[in-house]
């Protein structure tokens, strides 16, 4: 009986461990997260993201569809409340627009240009700024801080064609500290 109870919480604690891949251990999160826009004039919908789990939010994104005389205006903006969080994005006049990774990516330190905010898309009038509109699934590559270390990520995203929803469908991150990851490694 003795034997059975050991061999049972045995097989239970294995059972509820986590699976260790050694220095390539990645937090990987289907996510799901549906954003919908409604008419507004200023940013009318906001979704928090903690990856990690811990007391603070590593992200936010925040939607704006809006309609004037002038036209319909579309954006989404993210940032996060401590600027050490970021995206790995691209330099367009002042804007900082978040870089659409190719699967296989390298993210890392090494990586181009990190911002704590900027955009997804923009479309207005003056400026359309829409690569990941219709695209399908888009990788962008992310950095946020635990413990005072940067860990690296990618966050997969869906924008329709009509601006009006994105679906944060996964994210994923190396639980080691400044330690490369691939765009879409799991």
């Amino acid at each position: 009986m003795k034997f059975a109870i050991i061999l049972m919480l045995c097989m239970s604690s294995l059972a509820c461990k986590k699976e260790e891949t050694g220095s390539n251990e990645i937090v990987h999160q289907n996510l799901n997260i549906e954003i919908k826009a409604t008419f507004s004039f200023l940013f009318d919908t906001t979704v928090l993201i903690n990856f990690n789990k811990d007391t603070d939010n590593d992200f936010f994104l925040r939607m704006r569809y809006s309609e004037s005389p002038r036209g319909i205006n579309h954006d989404l903006f993210f940032a996060s409340d401590d600027s050490r969080n970021q995206w790995l994005v691209y330099e367009s006049g002042e804007d900082a627009i978040a870089s659409l990774l190719n699967s296989n990516s390298k993210i890392d330190s090494t990586s181009s240009i990190w911002s704590g905010s900027g955009i997804l898309y923009r479309k207005t009038l003056s400026e359309n700024l829409t690569a990941a509109v219709g695209s399908g699934d888009v990788l962008v590559g992310i950095r946020f801080v635990i413990d005072s270390k940067y860990h690296y990520g990618w966050m997969k995203l869906f924008v329709s064609s009509d601006f009006k929803s994105v679906i944060l469908k996964e994210v994923a991150y190396k639980i080691r500290p400044n330690v490369e990851i691939r765009a879409g490694e799991k």
